[in-house]
């Protein structure tokens, strides 16, 4: 059983296998119940907002991507991506002032890609939106919340051992399965 309840589908992958992957992709965690948000198919823009609450604690996950990661969405794709713009973050950061902690996940790429530092406008614009609002997973931790934090699913789930099978060469990610640990 996989130990997860949050997948985030605003990423320049989302579209790589087309309607059809993104809907099993979507039918395969309703099924496992695991939330996602990020990106839709019924509605303009993704929702990017998913509220819960988890041990009596209320949180806010917000996810987005930003334009500049290659998203090679055709403009008549039925997915719809919540886009990182940072007046409609600070606004979607204000609907959720109830929460006790609203968490954003942001898919920079783009410029930002193999780079090891963040650049001048993510440092801008991340302490943008923590003036408006966004916490940290540090101080969930610290209030005892179980939470965790990867940015790909092939992080979670795979390793490199499955490129040992016959159709090991259809588990090439980007970036790629890490070593098992």
């Amino acid at each position: 059983q996989m130990n997860m309840g949050l997948v985030c589908l605003a990423h320049n992958h989302v579209y790589d296998n087309l309607e059809d992957g993104f809907l099993k992709t979507t039918s395969f965690l309703e099924q496992n119940d695991i939330r996602h948000l990020g990106a839709s198919l019924d509605n303009a823009a993704g929702d990017p907002m998913l509220q819960t609450e988890i041990k009596g604690i209320q949180f806010a996950f917000f996810n987005y991507v930003a334009e500049d990661t290659n998203l090679s969405l055709p403009r008549d794709a039925g997915i719809k991506l919540s886009i990182l713009q940072k007046n409609k973050v600070l606004k979607d950061l204000s609907r959720a002032r109830e929460a006790d902690f609203r968490i954003l996940m942001l898919h920079w790429g783009g410029r930002y890609e193999n780079s090891y530092f963040p650049g001048p406008t993510q440092i801008k614009l991340s302490k943008e939106f923590i003036r408006g609002g966004a916490d940290l997973v540090k101080a969930a931790r610290e209030k005892g919340v179980p939470v965790d934090c990867e940015t790909c699913p092939q992080y979670l789930l795979l390793d490199d051992e499955v490129f040992k099978g016959p159709e090991g060469h259809l588990y090439a990610t980007c970036p790629q399965v890490k070593k098992p640990h």
